[in-house]
């Protein structure tokens, strides 16, 4: 395997806060995921879905962030423009 294009990938170091944000995140994110399997009630199943949405979505515009993009990136990522 040729790794020459793997080289040229931007790879950012976050700050060791973003780190811990992004970690606690997705931390919290596997959490709410063994919640959800225990909870039969469709609501509270639905509420915790939406939670792990936004969470998911945070830690997106924190990747973002460490990156520095511009909305138009952002956008072009998302698939918005």
């Amino acid at each position: 395997m040729n790794f020459e294009y793997i080289k040229k990938l931007p790879i950012k170091i976050a700050t060791s806060e973003k780190q811990k944000e992004i970690s606690e995140t997705v931390d919290r994110i596997l959490r709410l995921n063994q919640e959800k399997n225990l909870i039969k009630e469709k609501s509270e199943r639905s509420n915790i879905l939406k939670e792990i949405k936004d969470l998911e979505n945070g830690i997106d515009e924190k990747i973002y962030d460490v990156y520095g993009l511009s909305k138009n990136e952002i956008n072009a990522i998302e698939g918005l423009d």
